[in-house]
């Protein structure tokens, strides 16, 4: 049975409508589409549009069923169906059928990331983040300074360093390697680790992330491509993102 013959439209716009206007919590899987100034808004916080919809799923069933793009047989299925049910990541709502699109091969923002990982770490947001030392601040989301402002201040994010200071780069798309990184930090490990991990291209990881990339290696936060790579200055992905959050979130004992 599909889940539109499940729950009435009604019932599911109506949810759609309270979260749009409602601005209520939202996980992070969507498009940032307010470019409008805080002047035009009248606010100093805009959020990000709809992302998580609590729809009342029937028993037995899967939230990643929902997904369109993620069918039962995608390899990160599994990590996708429980952070849904968790209530850390979301898709974007479709028009047709009640149902909603992950996009799992779509890249994700370095602000999208870190309001993830306070969702998964569970940080306490810091709203009062006035002289916060980052060259970029203003350039910052509104939304996302009071969960940059936590990961700073615990660590996780320390930004870019350039000749002009430390750079969040909130709107850059993220690396891999960067991605790792913050994820370990989350833990709070020491990740001083030998050799190469094995891997054939680990020459070619950043100075900076060598460590970071073969601690995930070695406990299985990441995977290496078929030939054996990890290509770690690439793009991360949304479905490879779930992956390590999933996996992250056992370390921490969730």
């Amino acid at each position: 049975m599909t889940a539109c013959k499940v729950l009435p439209k009604l019932i599911v716009w109506a949810l759609c409508v309270v979260m749009v206007f409602g601005s209520m919590t939202s996980t992070v899987f969507g498009d940032i589409v307010n470019d409008a100034s805080e002047e035009e808004q009248g606010s100093t916080d805009p959020l990000p549009p709809l992302i998580l919809i609590p729809i009342p799923l029937p028993p037995g069933v899967d939230p990643a069923s929902w997904m369109v793009d993620v069918p039962t047989n995608h390899w990160a299925y599994e990590y996708i169906n429980d952070l849904i049910e968790r209530g850390i990541i979301s898709g974007y709502p479709l028009e047709e059928e009640s149902m909603f699109e992950f996009k799992p091969g779509d890249d994700i923002t370095r602000a999208e990331l870190v309001k993830l990982l306070v969702d998964t770490k569970k940080l306490e947001l810091i709203e009062n983040y006035e002289g916060t030392e980052f060259a970029d601040w203003d350039g910052v989301p509104g939304w996302a300074k009071p969960y940059i402002a936590a990961v700073a201040k615990a660590g996780i994010l320390r930004g870019s360093q350039e000749a002009y200071g430390a750079f969040v780069n909130a709107n850059n798309t993220i690396t891999l390697e960067e991605m790792i990184a913050m994820a370990v930090r989350t833990l709070e490990v020491e990740v001083m680790v030998d050799g190469t991990s094995g891997t054939r291209d680990f020459w070619e990881v950043s100075d900076w992330a060598k460590d970071y990339i073969a601690f995930a290696l070695e406990n299985r936060m990441i995977d290496t491509g078929e030939d054996g790579s990890v290509n770690g200055k690439r793009y991360a992905k949304r479905d490879e993102t779930a992956m390590v959050l999933h996996k992250l979130m056992q370390y921490l004992g969730g």
